[in-house]
């Protein structure tokens, strides 16, 4: 693998684009989106992507359970706007695991998102 390669596969790792992660790592952008496409085809490639990926897990779980933290915060958080905390609890919404632990949260977060929606003759969407 060269260091375009290497950079492209870095760089992905950060937010599962392709296109964007070949741009990154200095491919045309008129070709990035092929480019990025046979670059995950390639065996050397994916397996540095999952390399990587098995390294970060443990720091992913833990920048991905602060970010619920914190929407969380947000959502309940008086002193924000509505508008700020109407977003805080769609995102918490989108990104709730089906398990049943996080069913009860769910729906909390939809019971206060109905209630602000109402509040501030919001439509659904």
């Amino acid at each position: 693998m060269n260091e375009k390669q290497r950079c492209f596969a870095n760089n992905y790792v950060l937010h599962f684009n392709a296109t964007r992660a070949a741009v990154q790592a200095g491919y045309s952008s008129d070709s990035a989106a092929s480019i990025g496409h046979e670059n995950l085809r390639k065996p050397e490639i994916r397996d540095y992507i999952h390399q990587k990926l098995s390294e970060s897990n443990g720091v992913l779980i833990a920048t991905r359970e602060r970010l619920l933290a914190e929407l969380l915060q947000m959502a309940f958080d008086s002193t924000e706007t509505g508008f700020v905390r109407l977003k805080a609890i769609e995102m918490l919404l989108h990104n709730s695991s089906g398990d049943q632990q996080n069913a009860d949260a769910r729906n909390l977060v939809s019971e206060r998102l109905r209630d602000l929606r109402s509040k501030f003759k919001l439509r659904a969407g």
